[in-house]
């Protein structure tokens, strides 16, 4: 082999050395490129798994707007959690254990139906996200209005909203919550922290501001009053009777079904309202067919609030005092005995008590002796008062002395009491004539709940006749409204990307 030959293969070989050398150094750059994106892409994964288990998408996205404000995931988990917690406590307030027949808060709200719209096909889901909606609108109208108005809020009315917080501090802590944070986590939902529950109720408190700013700013003259309450004496008028209602749990029906339940419900009311001339004569009939003795409370409503089967007879021009009729509605029939049409024209009282009970026997009956012991008794507390007879030595005897668990605390008061409203012997003593402050006297009392007597204190009564009270309170609804709605006017509620992040309800 010739010398040229030898170094044309050393350079051949040279060369092949070099180009393998290159390519395993394409292909580790080419790794090394690799594995910094799979890097890259890893520590992207795990930033983005910790920012959805962060409250970040929930506070920094927007999840609907209202009009110029945008609220966060969080901030719309917080108005649709109140709402749906001020429901079902309310319904509970009314309803008890029975509340879950309405509202079960073990199934989904999207699998429930709402009972109280005319959608047949809404959901408790829809219903609660619909309110908390219109709510927002008007905290939001109210809100801007207010920062427009240069509206703050006053040192009393943020002293009120940082003492909500201090409470829902100790009542976390107090129920096994390791913090605030954790509290409002579980009660108003993902991404709801002190931070946020403290915006909201300041923005809500300021709201509230401005709304109650905005409905005492309305005024009316006393002809104003009185000619709105003459346009609308129908719907205004208190219409007070007596109604006693026979219904399928009565142990007089317990069994009974279908037309023969209906048939036997209609035969007893006409059995009572037959032998029903005065108010005596009804209770005794009652007490003959409930075989207990039972205690008739008289009806005050307007026209709106009568049940629907006797609303025609009972708001007739033509009734008169003592007018007796039975009715059948769907479920129950009914009793009823007229008394009469108020037009309101009076004064609401103010007045104090102290309710002294008498006991009953083993069967529930009160013994003359019972109520004699009640009275005497009552008779000593207003003699112990006549010692230093003033409205804040009544008070004070009401708070130690009164069985009225519902006033003990205000020293026995109850304000802006209308006819009919209390059992009848209290009611006689507020509005017989002639009454001034610091009367006094003993009174009869019983109800379904309680029997014995009163020792009354009349403190005194409302400056306007009640008949203005009602127009003023429509007049200054109305006008109320109609400046809401011109400050919500074009406040549409729009969805926003963050809407995903609203926990379900």
């Amino acid at each position: 082999m010739s010398a040229n030959e030898k170094e044309l293969r050393a350079a051949q070989k040279a060369e092949r050395k070099a180009a393998a050398a290159a390519e395993a150094d394409k292909k580790n750059r080419s790794f090394r490129r690799n594995a910094i994106i799979v890097a890259v892409i890893f520590v992207v994964l795990i930033a983005f798994a910790l920012l959805v288990n962060s409250n970040y998408f929930y506070t920094h996205t927007t999840a609907l707007t209202v009009g110029s404000t945008k609220y966060s995931p969080a901030e719309v988990n917080y108005f649709y959690r109140s709402t749906y917690n001020g429901i079902y406590q309310n319904l509970y307030n009314q309803l008890g254990d029975s509340t879950s027949m309405i509202l079960d808060r073990n199934t989904p709200l999207d699998q429930q139906l709402y009972p109280y719209g005319e959608d047949e096909n809404m959901t408790w889901a829809d219903a609660i996200k619909d309110t908390a909606q219109q709510d927002m609108v008007r905290v939001t109208a109210l809100y801007d209005a207010a920062v427009r108005a240069g509206r703050t809020l006053t040192a009393d009315e943020q002293a009120a909203v940082d003492s909500d917080l201090a409470q829902m501090t100790t009542y976390a802590t107090g129920n096994g919550y390791a913090s605030l944070d954790k509290f409002l986590l579980a009660y108003f939902g993902k991404g709801v922290n002190t931070e946020v529950y403290t915006r909201m109720q300041n923005r809500i408190a300021l709201a509230s501001a401005y709304s109650q700013d905005l409905e005492s700013s309305f005024s009316y003259t006393a002809d104003q009053l009185s000619a709105y309450y003459t346009e609308h004496a129908a719907e205004l008028d208190t219409y007070h009777y007596y109604n006693y209602p026979i219904n399928s749990s009565d142990s007089a029906l317990e069994g009974l079904e279908g037309d023969e339940l209906k048939a036997k419900m209609h035969e007893y009311a006409q059995q009572i309202a037959d032998a029903t001339t005065d108010l005596d004569s009804m209770t005794e009939a009652v007490r003959a067919y409930t075989g207990e003795n039972t205690v008739l409370s008289i009806a005050s409503n307007p026209a709106d609030n009568i049940g629907a089967a006797y609303k025609d007879w009972i708001t007739d021009p033509a009734r008169q005092k003592g007018d007796v009729a039975e009715f059948d509605g769907d479920s129950a029939s009914y009793v009823v005995m007229f008394v009469e049409r108020n037009t309101n024209d009076y004064k609401t009282a103010d007045f104090r008590h102290i309710l002294v009970k008498a006991t009953p026997d083993e069967d529930g009956n009160y013994t003359e002796d019972a109520l004699a012991a009640a009275k005497e008794k009552a008779e000593l507390l207003l003699k112990d008062w006549s010692g230093t007879p003033t409205e804040d030595n009544f008070a004070e005897l009401a708070r130690l002395n009164s069985e009225d668990a519902g006033s003990t605390a205000n020293g026995g008061l109850y304000t802006d009491v209308t006819k009919y409203t209390m059992v009848p012997g209290v009611n006689s003593f507020l509005f017989d004539e002639g009454k001034v402050p610091g009367d006094t006297g003993i009174v009869f009392g019983q109800s379904s709940a309680y029997t014995g007597y009163h020792v009354m204190y009349y403190v005194g009564q409302s400056e306007q006749l009640y008949s203005e009270t009602l127009a003023e309170n429509a007049l200054r609804q109305a006008d109320y409204d109609a400046a809401l709605a011109e400050l919500s006017d074009g406040m549409d509620v729009v969805e926003g990307s963050g809407l995903r992040f609203v926990q379900a309800l």
